[in-house]
């Protein structure tokens, strides 16, 4: 492999040189150099463009890769990333379509839709994450995460709903969807329903949220604790209920030394967020006060008196 000093001293053109060398191995650091410098795209691009349109796999996958880098200044390369992203290996397909998205998202939204209907696991969780990082835009494959929603796979229908909640912030089909998930019997189903209902964060996900931690499992409980540590939607603020229901779930989980590490801070930020819509009433300090000192006090975490202390001093600012 070339040294650290290659890699930063040597010019685009010696890299683009090496692209056809007899040495794979070569050819691979070329490729993947080329991709970490981003320099003069209009020089690089084309070359690693011709390699898409070869039948290795690996090197069309590594040029993907490496194309990404460049983001819209390879956009040249989208039509030929469309095709490989369309046909062949599931390695190299994936890689493609990942590349698409970063380049030309409009191109990569039908590619991307089309993944999701693939038999593997794997493309269809992928295709689905990058389509919920395009956001808004990703509205014509909407479609198809609707049908990812009644998929077989579990870990499918979770990585759709997560999407959708990106494309569509709080859609009442993700929240039903994460929500009859949170019945699997796999903890770590229940795990990742659960950091999709905190993506979301409306009344309804932030209820089965609070529900959960009741959970049998702790790292069931640990999580949905840790998905309340930011609650800072307005709308959630104006309910009365909900706080309170979350209010109660909190203030349980600090008698929970194993829970109190997230418990405490999120009754913290839940304070802080409250003061500062004006919301923050007697009755809820009330609430809180006697929690948060009794944790300073006899906190068995020193990170968790800290939060404590914290907490505190954003509610005494009420009074200053």
């Amino acid at each position: 492999p070339p040294t650290p000093d290659d890699v930063k001293q040597k010019p685009p053109e010696y890299w683009i040189s090496h692209l056809g060398h007899t040495d794979r191995y070569v050819r691979l650091w070329s490729i993947f150099t080329l991709g970490e410098r981003r320099q003069d795209p209009d020089a690089v691009v084309p070359e690693l463009r011709k390699i898409l349109e070869s039948d290795d796999g690996e090197l069309q996958s590594e040029s993907a890769k490496a194309l990404a880098k460049f983001g819209p200044a390879a956009k040249s390369a989208a039509p030929i990333l469309v095709d490989v992203a369309s046909q062949g290996p599931q390695s190299t397909r994936v890689a493609a379509a990942t590349a698409l998205s970063q380049i030309d998202a409009d191109s990569a939204i039908p590619v991307l839709a089309a993944l999701l209907d693939e038999h593997s696991v794997t493309t269809a969780i992928v295709a689905a994450d990058l389509l919920g990082e395009v956001g808004s835009d990703a509205e014509p494959a909407v479609a198809s995460l609707l049908r990812a929603l009644r998929s077989s796979d579990v870990t499918i229908r979770i990585a759709a709903a997560k999407a959708l909640s990106r494309i569509r912030p709080k859609s009442e089909a993700s929240v039903a969807s994460l929500i009859e998930v949170m019945g699997h019997e796999d903890p770590r189903i229940r795990r990742m329903a659960l950091e999709g209902l905190g993506q979301i964060k409306d009344s309804e996900a932030i209820r089965r949220i609070a529900v959960a931690m009741k959970d049998d499992d702790s790292s069931v409980r640990m999580t949905a604790v840790s998905q309340l540590r930011d609650i800072s939607d307005e709308e959630l603020l104006e309910d009365t209920g909900l706080l309170e229901e979350i209010t109660s779930a909190l203030l349980a989980a600090t008698t929970d030394q194993n829970l109190a590490a997230t418990a405490v801070p999120a009754l913290g930020n839940l304070a802080r967020r409250l003061r500062d819509a004006d919301k923050l009433d007697d009755g809820m300090i009330g609430l809180i006060l006697p929690v948060l000192i009794d944790n300073l006090k006899t906190g068995a975490q020193s990170h968790v008196r800290y939060s404590a202390m914290i907490a505190l001093g954003a509610i005494c600012l009420l009074y200053t």
